[in-house]
């Protein structure tokens, strides 16, 4: 099954690691059943090793927060991790707050991420 790739997320593989790029600026109650099954659908791919690439996102919501932790149980089950890269000041400070940058770890760019599975 090949990588999500539709008008919400675009999907590719990168050193045997999935990324998927959000093309929403806001993650609100409306996108999370969608996007959570394309997260996680990308994921599976590549055994659990999924990267999210935020950078044109600029609201999350509880919702898509809950949708988040929701993506990084799937991808621990299969042996994997979430990454998360891209993420707006405001978004990483939500993070910080919920202390969810406990055990989602955000990093500035792709190539960054991308480390955390070398």
């Amino acid at each position: 099954m090949p990588l999500p790739n539709n008008s919400n997320l675009s999907g590719s593989l990168i050193q045997g690691v999935a990324v998927a790029r959000v093309h929403l600026s806001k993650i609100t109650d409306a996108q999370v059943a969608g996007l959570r099954s394309d997260l996680e659908q990308a994921a599976s791919q590549a055994s659990g090793r999924l990267i999210v690439d935020l950078s044109e996102v600029e609201l999350l919501t509880s919702a898509g927060l809950g949708m988040l932790v929701q993506v990084r149980a799937a991808c621990e089950g299969g042996k994997g991790r979430l990454v998360l890269c891209g993420v707006a000041p405001v978004i990483r400070e939500v993070l910080r707050i919920t202390r969810l940058d406990k055990v989602i770890p955000a990093r500035d760019d792709l190539s960054a991420a991308l480390k955390d599975f070398a």
